[in-house]
C-alpha cells in the first residue's frame, strides 16, 4: 500500500501535509496491522521534523560525497536531539572511497549502524531510464542481492 500526497505551488505547508499523511497511514496501519515506512525529504527543515516526529527508527541514505557526508552529520545530530535510533545506508559507495571511509569511521565513532553499502553501477541508470525497478530487472544480480540483504536487515529492527 502506498499513501502519498501532492504539494502544489502556493499550497499549504509541506510539514502539514507530511503530518496529515502520517495520520492516514497510522489509521491504515492499525486496520491492516502493518508497519509504516516513511520516505522523508532531505535536509533538516519543517517537513523533516514532521516526518521524524513519533518514529521508532531512522534509516539515513547518504552518498559517498562531501555534501552527503555533511548532510548525514546534520540529520544524525537531529536524530540524537530527538532521541531517535538512526542507522545508515551508503549509496554510490564506490564513487569516493576516502569519503566512504570517513563516513564509516564517523558512524563507528557515533555508534550508528551501517546496514548497507550500495555501489554505483550503470545498471541503476538503465533501470531508471526504462522506468524499471532494479529488483524486477534481469541484470545486475549482485546489486539486487545487496539490496535484498539491506531490506532483510531493515526488517530485523
Amino acid at each position: 500500500y502506498f499513501i502519498h500526497a501532492r504539494l502544489y505551488p502556493g499550497a499549504d505547508n509541506s510539514g502539514k501535509i507530511v503530518s496529515r499523511i502520517k495520520e492516514v497511514a497510522n489509521e491504515f496501519s492499525k486496520l491492516k496491522n502493518m508497519p509504516i515506512i516513511l520516505d522523508g525529504p532531505p535536509g533538516t527543515g519543517c517537513p523533516v521534523m514532521a516526518t521524524l516526529s513519533g518514529v521508532d527508527l531512522v534509516i539515513i541514505v547518504t552518498e559517498a560525497s562531501l555534501s552527503g557526508f555533511h548532510d548525514l552529520k546534520r540529520i544524525i545530530e537531529l536524530c540524537d536531539k530527538l532521541k531517535i535510533v538512526s542507522s545508515c545506508i551508503i549509496n554510490k559507495a564506490n564513487l569516493n572511497r576516502k569519503v566512504k571511509s570517513n563516513i564509516l569511521k564517523f558512524c563507528r565513532k557515533n555508534k550508528i549502524k551501517v546496514i548497507g553499502k550500495i555501489p554505483f553501477h550503470e545498471t541503476f541508470i538503465k533501470a531508471t531510464t526504462k522506468s524499471e525497478i532494479l529488483i524486477g530487472t534481469s541484470y545486475y544480480k549482485e546489486g539486487k542481492l545487496g539490496l535484498l540483504k539491506i531490506f532483510q536487515k531493515i526488517l530485523t529492527f
